[in-house]
């Protein structure tokens, strides 16, 4: 209801718009204006509205000629893995490894190239989308090191993290004697 009469009163404006002005003067001197014209009314002559028309804007400078970024080419300038860290103990009685990698400029997955990961010096598995989680790892202190692949070549390699897994042991009863 509230918005339908908000469209009303916005109307209404537009239909006098273009409506003349009469001034009728009552019997006790009080001022009555109207669109509609009476006996004693007379019409009045409004001031034309005031309009504005703003100076030409300026024609924008010219842009600079449209330049190809350079070339990054095949290289990445950051490969480091971020977890785990250097000499990171993990308890994990599953053996469960999170590997996460900090790589710039991010990894060109359209022109093919792709993570590899090495734990211990042997390689695990191919990935693209970090982190990846290693499953069944052996307790005991190992290396891992990840390398960006494009079709079998290197072009880029990571430190070498040292981490140790250890795993949770039950408490053993003590042998009666």
């Amino acid at each position: 209801m509230r918005k339908l009469l908000a469209i009303l009163i916005l109307l209404i404006p537009l239909g006098s718009a273009g409506a003349d002005i009469y001034k009728r003067v009552l019997p006790d001197g009080s001022v009555v204006f109207s669109d509609q014209p009476g006996d004693d009314a007379t019409k009045v002559e409004a001031a034309p509205v005031q309009t504005y028309t703003a100076p030409p804007t300026p024609p924008a400078p010219p842009s600079p000629p449209a330049t190809k970024p350079p070339d990054e080419g095949p290289g990445y300038s950051t490969l480091t893995i971020t977890a785990p860290v250097q000499d990171e103990v993990i308890w994990d009685n599953n053996g469960v490894v999170a590997v996460d990698v900090n790589i710039r400029p991010p990894l060109r997955t359209a022109q093919g190239h792709h993570f590899t990961l090495l734990l211990d010096g042997k390689k695990v598995t191919d990935f693209t989308d970090p982190p990846y989680t290693l499953q069944g790892v052996d307790r005991g202190t190992h290396t891992l090191q990840v390398e960006v692949l494009d079709g079998g070549k290197a072009l880029a390699e990571s430190q070498i993290v040292e981490f140790h897994l250890k795993r949770h042991i039950a408490p053993r009863p003590t042998p009666a004697n």
